[in-house]
């Protein structure tokens, strides 16, 4: 609260305090809205759920933008690249939990199909890189852990859904796949930070312009 008595667009800390904010009132708003079963009830709700749906993005962007902000070498080395990172495989793997539990929208497959292009172009940007500062990401644990994370949730499902009339099943297999590899390159970027700041050989560098 002490963080919404002023806006500081410069300030990681207060966009992220207001977007989140946002996103729970608009949440609450939805879940009331939907609840009241009344038509404008479920009308509030849909507008709501429209201001959560932007918000949510907005929101996923902001751990790789406050990593992205710090001085740890790697994370300061792909800060440009973080915030559309962590968004794009989260939205692979809300997609693919919406699908786990029952849901077969097209729509579902389509955003699965594009969070997984995205992933597997920015993956691009960090697994081969051979700087010093992008060690991390491309050796010992947190290497594997990076480009493992990366392979589950960009190119693995979007080959499994392209060859979803093909393959039967492999639309929940690609699901799975996005949320396991979503979650893997979380643990790799936080490992991969842990290293980058214990090497002392690594000297901080700025974010390729």
């Amino acid at each position: 609260l002490n963080m919404l008595r002023v806006f500081k667009p410069q300030s990681p800390m207060s966009v992220g305090a207001w977007i989140v904010a946002v996103f729970c009132t608009a949440e609450f708003g939805s879940v009331a809205g939907h609840l009241l079963g009344t038509f404008t009830g479920t009308t509030i709700g849909r507008m709501c759920d429209a201001v959560a749906a932007l918000a949510g993005l907005l929101l996923a962007t902001y751990p790789g933008v406050l990593m992205g902000a710090t001085v740890i070498p790697v994370w300061n080395r792909f800060a440009r690249v973080l915030p559309w990172h962590f968004p794009a495989s989260s939205l692979g793997a809300a997609a693919s939990m919406l699908e786990l539990v029952g849901n077969r929208e097209s729509a579902l497959n389509m955003l699965g199909i594009t969070a997984a292009v995205a992933v597997t172009a920015l993956a691009v940007l960090t697994d081969f890189r051979r700087d010093p500062v992008s060690k991390p990401l491309v050796s010992g644990s947190s290497g594997m852990m990076a480009v493992v994370g990366d392979a589950f949730s960009g190119p693995i499902p979007l080959v499994l859904r392209l060859a979803v009339s093909i393959v039967p099943g492999a639309r929940l297999i690609a699901a799975a796949f996005a949320v396991i590899g979503s979650l893997m390159t979380r643990f790799a970027w936080v490992a991969a930070g842990r290293e980058s700041a214990e090497d002392p050989g690594l000297v901080l560098r700025s974010p390729s312009r």
